[in-house]
């Protein structure tokens, strides 16, 4: 096929001619081998329609068993790579395609006319010089959503993903590649299998050639294998020019890629060569185990830079072969890669054979006995002679360890932390114990050993404090100590110190033994001690009795903290005496000041705590409210008990359930709240590498879905990983918070406020001040009544304890709902109704959270279809069913349902059967409206062919085989863009002169329409199942109910009314006869085609028809009758029609939406205008859907209830949404509206 700028110049009149020259020449001469005229005229606009504020623009479209994508925009590094990555993420199978990129331009330069990185975009280089793309993809996708939705989101991430790109910056590249890559995975987890399927091999072909180096791939196709391969091209730094893609029915991969360097110079040397090749290989193979790295783009971004270093360009060979070749190899590499920044950093960066552990999964993964660990400290120590050296081989045998110990937690997912504590702490105690021996020895050599007056050795014990007291060391934790020494004295050497002085030197010498790597990890702290940092690091036995003992300074807090002290080194007859000391000052009657701990509590949280975030330490129900309240009940039950007196806090939890201070679900929620909280502080310090940060991430954010997969969270049952981890954090936060209220009061809670609503299910007795704040928060109105709702959901016993479980999801969903006040209230309706065993319920929606989002929107967004689910509670699970609602049904499936249901019906009751059906399909057109967000078009279009189905199946029962009878809708329903509580316009039209209507008996036509709308309207116990009006026919009231075919046309020729020209623009026939049917149509389009009156008349005309606009406000805006409202569009869209009819004879068109995309294809609306008009009717039509579903009323006009436009303003534009935004959009398209119809109609 030949090229032709002339031919395609003539297909788009309405684009630039010098833009049609230059894709002619830009474009590749395959291109034009593969796209005929019509294609490349759709290309041309598609890609003329780019710009910076449109940087590009996706064609999607089905048929013939596939699905054809294309997608146009500008260039930019790694961007082909980008969209087979979105395409995976939605499902899609590419089995061929075609990638085209515009050539350079000779009179550029040799570089690429690419932003570098950093550079904003907007407003630098003209249109003209920047290259374009033109992706072409042909697939097929298993997705459950239907073709349109599907496409929708398509066209949704790619323009999120090239929005970014165009915004410029590494930056927001980083963030667009890790948001891409984070979907790929997604689907990776949706599509895997049980059974590991085999790591296919690729056969790669590379052949420089004058432009470019060929590419060649053969392989068998496994999910996501372009976005693998391009991506390993992206990270190589290579420029993809052009792709063949081609996939045979067997599933074999036959793909073909030209590419260049980044300065657009083929690829030659060997060595580069040879590390393309090896890096396609090896991503491909490790892409497909994404899924198992909680953070997926940092996993892959690290293993890229893994085999660049280690292999070179070179193949790997022997162990190292064996080990990538394996699937679990893969696995395990990807998990630690994705996990800890920490290790990455600062281990596997530095000394990759530290992976060898990682990849070979063969090889029992269990540590060494916590005892030895001491002893073969000792060992690595033994013949060091320096005090350098033995230093450096503490730290090099901690830094083994600690690397071991993580290694093990990261792989072995199942493991709790307290194994990980079990690892991890006899190493602290070992590094802490020989870093305290090498240093007196050390001192004891320069000053000799210190000793009392009467000349006795003076011991030392060193104290943990903390997590080291109470053997909970975890993941990044610092060491917190406390170094004792008995006696005053000096010591007897040639240099001889005070002791102070040489206890102090022998702090510091030790803790500068302990080197640490990141801030936070085993890092030394000392600030526990007497006097905290203003006081001497090494304290003598004398002092500490005179700070903690009756009458001492020591603060509550740190008398507190004393419970977790517990000897670690030294000598250990100091170390019993000093905890025996500890008994004495803590556990005794007034030792603790709750006050004072209450003041501190609140200082804390006000130092490190910021507002909105949650910190897992310090925030109310943290893990220090937790901590602290067990310590103070310790300290009270301890002064009796000797039970109590333990530095071990799971030991303290068992002895206070076993004093029956605890009862033993109390005992078992708060010991899961422990670990929970241990496990959670561990994930935030893989995440971020740091002891100190530990807020969680924004609940939506990746970073999130990370830490989540850290913990070992994993997407199942339709709950993610990150939903897993919601729901655990606020269940456990607010036991944490009742178990203070309980036995210190809530004012022990540094906000007493504070809360959730799990909190107002655990205590259904929670202050008024409580109840107003936490239901604040999920912007409730009404919180007394929203409290009752909750209690009344909650019940009691068995059933309030699984409610507890599902409140979390429940509230998340309702604070992102316009009205939470009348969802939980239709909830609580819905249960009552519903009947049954309640638990079985919250089970289901705790499993199926998608169907509690489902349900709780149509409870917020419509009481009409509420109270429908109230009536017919069974209607739930068919409503909120993925299958039903992803997919569409057209009039000839409803019909036949419509048909089943009535052949099973009652005579009498086939009209409760039609209403029952209607509400049926509205609930599930109006869930998918208002819950996925189907356009606008898709809505009208569905709830058009709902009428349809009805009608054709209504009509059936009164008039099964008549040929001389048939029904068309005009208005909303005849241009198929009906509203949910519309009337329909119905006309009936008979052929007294065809075959079998002689038989008729007189005024049967008109009782068959009769019948008819009797059937479709109210019916007792019911309601209306449409409001029929017969207005529209010749002559109105007055004329024949049923008009003849003849007498019909000839009304419409010679005496109709222009307004009643205009209505035949949506004449459609919806049932009876169908030839009949389309007689009629084509004499009417025929009419229509009659030139009419000058244009001046037509349109003064339609303006008169158009009549007063309605009087408004600024928040009482017509939708539908206001300036710039509906009909304003509808009217000018159908004037501009009726005057240019005669010369365009596909213009006539019922529907708003086509009309106007004709009148842009006929040059008679601007493009532009034509699209905003489009965008702005959608949106209009959607405010308008969403008034009339709320109660099934035809209600044009805004509320005037400030809580109610409220409302409505999230319902519309979402959940953060305000009334000033909805007026301040309103008032937009009102000007944009008024603006068209004046020029184009009231001009």
């Amino acid at each position: 096929m030949t090229r032709s700028a002339a031919d395609l110049e003539t297909r788009c009149p309405d684009i630039p001619a010098e833009f049609v020259r230059e894709f002619e020449a830009r474009m590749e001469p395959e291109y034009f081998d593969r796209f005929d005229g019509p294609r490349r005229a759709e290309h041309v606009r598609a890609l003329h329609a780019v710009s910076p504020q449109h940087p590009v623009d996706v064609l999607v479209a089905e048929g013939g068993g596939r699905i054809e994508c294309t997608v146009a925009g500008y260039d930019a590094p790694g961007v082909f790579s980008l969209i087979t990555g979105v395409l995976a993420s939605l499902d899609f199978d590419i089995l061929s395609g075609d990638v085209f990129t515009y050539r350079r331009q000779s009179e550029e330069s040799s570089a690429p006319r690419r932003v570098p990185a950093g550079r904003k975009r907007r407003g630098g280089a003209t249109r003209a010089a920047r290259r374009r793309i033109l992706d072409h993809f042909s697939g097929e996708t298993n997705s459950l959503m239907e073709f349109d939705l599907w496409a929708g989101e398509v066209r949704r991430r790619m323009e999120w993903m090239f929005g970014h790109l165009e915004d410029g910056g590494r930056r927001a590249a980083d963030e667009v590649r890790q948001q891409v890559n984070e979907w790929v995975t997604g689907a990776l987890r949706r599509r895997k299998r049980s059974a590991q399927p085999p790591m296919y091999p690729v056969d790669i072909e590379l052949s420089p050639g004058e432009r470019a180096t060929e590419l060649r791939l053969v392989s068998q196709d496994t999910p996501a294998f372009l976005y693998a391969v391009s991506t390993a091209l992206t990270m190589q730094r290579v420029s993809i020019e052009h792709v063949d893609i081609r996939t045979s029915p067997e599933g074999r991969i036959e793909d073909v890629l030209r590419v260049t360097d980044r300065a657009g110079r083929p690829i030659r040397e060997d060595s580069r060569l040879n590390r393309l090749r090896l890096s396609v290989i090896l991503t491909k193979q490790f892409t497909y185990h994404l899924d198992r790295a909680p953070d997926p783009y940092t996993a892959l971004v690290r293993f890229e830079q893994i085999a660049e270093n280690l292999f070179g360009g070179e193949a790997p060979g022997g162990e190292w072969a064996q080990r990538l070749s394996d699937p679990r190899s893969m696995q395990n590499l990807a998990r630690v890669l994705g996990t800890s920044d920490y290790l990455w950093e600062d281990v596997i960066r530095l000394h990759y054979e530290s992976l060898a552990p990682v990849l070979e999964p063969w090889k029992h993964m269990d540590g060494p006995e916590p005892g030895d660990c001491e002893s073969r400290l000792r060992a690595a120590m033994e013949d060091a002679g320096s005090f350098e050296e033995k230093a450096e081989r503490l730290n090099r045998f901690k830094d083994r360890e600690l690397f071991d110990a993580d290694l093990r937690h990261i792989l072995h997912g199942e493991l709790d932390v307290r194994k990980l504590s079990a690892s991890l702490t006899p190493l602290a105690e070992a590094i802490v114990k020989l870093a305290t021996e090498t240093a007196r020895d050390e001192l004891t050599r320069r000053h000799g050993t210190p000793r009392t007056v009467g000349g006795l050795e003076v011991p030392c014990a060193v104290f943990g404090l903390g997590k080291m007291g109470g053997r909970a060391i975890g993941y990044a934790s610092d060491i917190e100590l406390l170094f004792l020494y008995s006696d005053r004295g000096r010591t007897d050497g040639e240099d001889p110190r005070p002791n102070a002085e040489f206890f102090n030197e022998l702090v510091d010498l030790a803790c500068g033994m302990i080197r640490t790597k990141r801030e936070g990890i085993f890092e030394i702290d000392l600030r526990l001690r007497p006097h905290g940092q203003s006081g001497p690091k090494a304290v003598s036995l004398e002092s500490f009795c005179r700070y903690y003992g009756p009458g001492g300074t020591a603060h509550a807090y740190e008398r507190l903290a004393l419970v977790r002290l517990r000897a670690v080194a030294g000598e250990r007859e100091l170390g019993a005496q000093v905890e025996r000391l500890r008994d004495e000052f803590v556990y005794h009657a007034g030792a603790i000041d709750p006050g004072e701990l209450r003041e501190l509590r609140k200082k804390q949280f006000e130092q490190k705590c910021r507002p909105g975030c949650m910190n897992a330490k310090f925030s109310p129900g943290g893990l220090v409210d937790l901590e602290y309240t067990v310590q103070l009940l310790q300290v009270a039950a301890g002064v009796r008990d000797s039970n109590m007196r333990t530095p071990y806090l799971h030991r303290a939890l068992d002895a206070l359930r076993d004093s029956g201070e605890l009862s033993a679900s109390e005992h078992q929620n708060l010991a899961e709240a422990y670990r929970f909280f241990r496990a959670l502080i561990n994930g935030l310090r893989m995440l971020r590498g740091s002891a100190r940060d530990l807020y969680l991430p924004e609940q939506d954010s990746p970073e999130f879905g990370h830490l989540a997969r850290r913990m070992g969270y994993r997407s199942e049952a339709g709950l993610e990983a990150a939903d897993r981890l919601t729901v655990d954090v606020e269940r456990h936060s607010a036991r944490v918070r009742h178990f203070v209220e309980v036995h210190l009061g809530r004012e022990a809670l540094p906000v007493p406020t504070s809360g959730t609503l799990a909190d107002l299910i655990l205590d259904g007795d929670s202050p008024e001040e409580v109840r107003r704040a936490i239901l604040g928060k999920y912007r409730f109105t009404d919180p007394d009544r929203a409290f009752l709702n909750l209690q009344r959901l909650a019940g009691a016993g068995g059933r309030r304890e699984i409610f507890f479980e599902l409140v979390t999801l429940a509230g998340d969903v309702l604070r992102r709902e316009p009205d939470p006040d009348r969802a939980l209230n239709n909830w609580e309706r819905f249960l009552d109704a519903a009947g049954g065993d309640p638990c079985e319920h919250y089970a289901m929606l705790f499993a199926q959270p998608q169907r509690l989002r489902f349900m709780l929107g149509i409870f917020s967004r419509s009481q009409f279809l509420a109270e429908g689910l109230i009536r017919s509670p069974e209607e739930l699970e068919h409503v909120t069913s993925p299958e039903i609602l992803y997919r569409r049904r057209d009039t000839a499936e409803m019909a036949e349902d419509v048909r089943t249901r009535l052949e099973r019906a009652e005579e009498g009751q086939k009209g409760a059967v039609l209403y029952d059906f209607r509400f049926r399909e509205i609930l599930r057109i109006g869930t998918r409206d208002m819950i996925l967000g189907v356009p606008v078009k898709d809505v009208t279009r569905d709830l058009s062919m709902l009428a349809d189905a009805v009608i054709r199946t209504a009509l059936e029962e009164e008039d099964r085989a008549g040929e001389d009878f048939a029904v068309f809708a005009l208005g909303k329903l005849g241009g198929r863009e009906l509203n949910y509580s519309s009337d329909i316009d119905l006309l009936a039209v008979c052929d007294p002169s065809r075959p079998g209507a002689e038989s008729r008996e007189p005024g049967e036509y008109e009782k068959i329409l009769t019948r008819l709308r009797a059937k479709l309207g109210a019916h007792p116990g019911c309601g209306y199942v449409y409001r029929v009006d017969l207005r529209l026919r010749p002559h109105g009231r007055s004329g024949p109910v049923v008009p003849t075919r003849d007498g019909l046309l000839q009304y419409y020729r010679n005496a109709a009314a222009l307004w009643e020209r205009q209505s035949l623009l949506k004449l459609r026939c919806v049932a009876g006869s169908a030839a009949l049917g389309r007689e009629v149509e084509a004499a009417v389009r025929d009419i229509l085609l009659e030139p009419v009156a000058e244009k001046e008349r037509v349109f003064a005309e339609i303006e008169k028809m158009r009549g007063p606009r309605t009087s408004e406000d600024e928040d009482g805006f017509d939708i539908k009758q206001g300036r710039g409202g509906i009909r304003d569009i509808e009217f000018l869209a159908q004037g501009l029609q009726l005057v240019h009819a005669p010369d365009c004879p596909d213009l006539p068109d019922g529907n708003t939406r086509n009309a106007l995309e004709k009148l842009a294809a006929h040059g008679l609306l601007d493009r532009n205008e034509a699209a905003t008009l489009q965008s702005d009717y959608a949106f209009l039509r959607r405010a308008e859907h969403y008034l009339q579903i709320l109660e099934d009323r035809q209600i044009h006009r805004l509320p005037e209830n400030r809580d109610q436009l409220a409302s409505f303003a999230r319902c519309l534009l979402g959940a953060d949404a305000a009334v000033e935004d909805l007026i301040r959009e309103l008032n937009r398209i009102r000007h944009r509206v008024t603006e068209s119809y004046q020029r184009h109609i009231y001009s």
